[in-house]
């Protein structure tokens, strides 16, 4: 029982060292992966690289199918849109668009998760964890950016 004991902590550590492994090996693949042909699709999203990739991972993780995908796609083209060609209420839309797509992808991550099987959960999960909150934190950017280049000067 006492070298039970003193074994767990590196138990433990040999079990984090493993999964972040794996973890670091997946977000590896992702980076090397091409843009997913559903996103190439789309002009207005392969003018922003940085948003195109994030959306081909979050396709691929929780492979989310065809309809549900171009749900995602047109809702970030219309986003982009609205950045291109600047309407004077553009920064509502963009707020509007920023939230639905945000609760609509959510909702694609949460969908079912508990009946995927183990590598389609971990997929899930890195896309909860990594792929959503680098997509949103680019789009907050261009919103930001949008403000800003809009913004009355003094």
């Amino acid at each position: 029982m006492n070298i039970m004991n003193l074994a767990k902590p590196y138990i433990l550590q040999g079990a984090f060292v493993g999964a972040l492994t794996l973890g670091i090996r997946q977000l590896g693949k992702m980076a090397e992966e091409p843009v997913h042909p559903l996103v190439e699709s789309y002009p207005m999203l392969m003018s922003e690289l940085n948003v195109a990739t994030s959306l081909s991972q979050l396709i691929r993780l929780t492979h989310m199918k065809e309809d549900r995908a171009h749900t995602v796609l047109k809702m970030v083209d219309a986003y982009l849109s609205y950045n291109v060609q600047r309407p004077p209420d553009a920064q509502g839309q963009m707020s509007r668009l920023l939230r639905k797509i945000n609760d609509h992808v959510d909702g694609i991550c949460k969908h079912d998760i508990l009946s995927l099987e183990e590598e389609a959960f971990r997929g899930v999960i890195t896309c909860q964890e990594e792929v959503v909150p680098t997509l949103l934190s680019q789009l907050d950017d261009i919103l930001y950016n949008h403000i800003l280049a809009n913004s009355p000067t003094m």
